[in-house]
């Protein structure tokens, strides 16, 4: 992912092919026609890709031809109202035709938050949207008009303005890339940030709670010690848009494809035992509210959400699911490719995953209520989380029940593996009597018969047409159009 991600869509879904060296030293391709489960792997599989990559092919755009930024700056406290205004319009800035990417930092020194939004190739039209949607974030984050409190900056320099965007980035500033090679201008970054702690989450909704949010910023202010300039960091940005959720989970194995926003921290002076523990504590503070996702290379082995728990997964296996789409597809590539281990991989070390499979995947043969049976249920994957990390995810915020959409959902989805038909996940509401029960009844049951249903699309549930949209690849069902 990066800045052009809600306009273009994530880089690995551009991949079109790879050159690997395989396990016996040949070299082979991977395309959609050749070797598809290793292109698989190569979308999102890290290093647990079978193979070494010695070439990518992918489809390509024109860089920006013009960068416009809009940055407004916040006092230390401000955080919970900039988060609040902005997670409100991420939808609209999400949409690709707006050409935006948005995020917000913050720093324990100096102590402030930041917002910036980018409108890239922009024509006067998307500008003037552009300006609105973040003029309107800042008036609702402040109270401030007509963009006060924020600085516009066209990007211009050699190398056209996307490079010097880049360039900005790493706070080289402007000029030539050569710049990168030496000390940023201004000194900001210490000479004691050799050894960092990163953490992350991803969010799965637009908006957060309140208490979401009070713990996210009570623990980010809670230092652990009185720490040095720009040595504790804070990112927030946009993961989500229709690029990117448009493309069907089972296109690769990035993990992340139904995650909004993520929510990601870095801490210098890792050696020392308090920046871990006060990284590891935000994670903690965040975990009754959020689902264990993230991204492998932000997501440290010992976060609290996947941490062991005896006679029931191992640590190995909950990073895993926590940063992969389907991990026992990954160990059955794995298997074919590499049946000798010959690349090291987090998928052979430890003991095995339970057995998993997608939707329309062979299924073995077990009795609907078996705990084989009950895995594949609670390990559907349903708007990009499996049907456990729903539970799990609705168990403090919902008392402990589901809501009806989310069963539902999970049951049309998990319906699909034929012994596991008439299965429902544990732990489900009261079978209340109501009309709207009785249709999503009527749905999960239908679903064993390949969704021949006589309830129309149209007829669900809001929530349920959603959620059935965003999985009718799962699904292998198209229903009538709809918007």
């Amino acid at each position: 992912r990066g800045m052009l991600t809600q306009w273009l869509g994530l880089s690995c879904d551009r991949l079109r092919g790879v050159e690997f060296v395989d396990a016996d030293g040949k070299r082979q391709l991977a395309s959609k026609d050749v070797n598809p489960d290793m292109l698989y792997m190569a979308k999102g599989g890290g290093g647990n890709f079978p193979g070494i990559v010695t070439k990518f092919e992918f489809d390509t755009d024109p860089v920006p031809s013009s960068v416009v930024s809009k940055s407004c700056m916040f006092g230390e406290w401000d955080g919970k109202r900039v988060l609040k205004a902005w997670t409100r319009h991420m939808y609209d800035m999400g949409d690709s035709k707006r050409q935006m990417f948005s995020h917000i930092t913050s720093f324990s020194n100096p102590a402030h938050w930041a917002f910036e939004s980018m409108c890239f190739s922009c024509d006067q039209s998307n500008l003037d949207r552009f300006h609105a949607i973040v003029d309107q974030i800042n008036l609702e984050a402040s109270g401030r008009r007509n963009g006060d409190g924020c600085h516009v900056r066209d990007y211009n320099g050699p190398g056209g303005p996307w490079l010097q965007k880049l360039l900005a980035e790493p706070g080289v500033g402007g000029g030539a890339p050569e710049k990168l090679a030496g000390p940023p201008e201004g000194g900001k970054w210490a000479a004691d940030h050799g050894s960092s702690k990163n953490g992350a989450v991803n969010v799965p909704t637009y908006e957060l709670s309140d208490a979401a949010l009070d713990a996210l910023i009570d623990r980010f202010h809670a230092k652990p010690l009185d720490l040095g300039v720009y040595q504790l960091m804070l990112f927030i940005y946009m993961l989500g848009g229709d690029k990117v959720e448009s493309v069907p989970v089972t296109e690769g194995a990035y993990g992340s494809r139904r995650a909004k926003w993520t929510i990601h921290w870095r801490e210098f002076r890792a050696d020392n035992p308090e920046v871990i523990a006060h990284s590891d504590s935000i994670s903690s503070a965040l975990g009754p509210y959020l689902p264990c996702t993230g991204f492998y290379n932000y997501f440290d082995t010992n976060t609290p959400c996947t941490r062991p728990i005896p006679g029931a997964r191992s640590q190995r296996d909950a990073w895993l699911e926590a940063v992969h789409s389907d991990v026992g597809k990954m160990m059955a590539i794995k298997g074919a490719h590499d049946p000798s281990h010959t690349f090291r991989s987090r998928l052979v070390e430890g003991h095995s995953l339970p057995e998993t499979h997608h939707a329309g995947s062979i299924a073995p043969a077990i009795p609907c209520g078996s705990t084989s049976c009950t895995v594949n249920v609670l390990g559907t994957l349903v708007n990009g989380f499996s049907c456990r990390d729903h539970m799990e995810y609705q168990r403090s915020g919902y008392k402990g029940h589901m809501p009806m959409n989310a069963i539902a959902a999970c049951n049309v989805v998990a319906s699909m593996y034929p012994p596991c038909a008439p299965c429902k996940p544990p732990g489900l509401p009261p079978q209340r009597q109501s009309m709207r029960l009785r249709r999503l009844q009527a749905v999960n049951a239908s679903a064993s018969q390949n969704l021949r249903v006589d309830v129309s699309f149209a007829e669900l549930p809001p929530p349920l047409q959603e959620l059935v949209w965003a999985n009718r690849s799962l699904l292998g069902w198209e229903p009538p159009h709809w918007e």
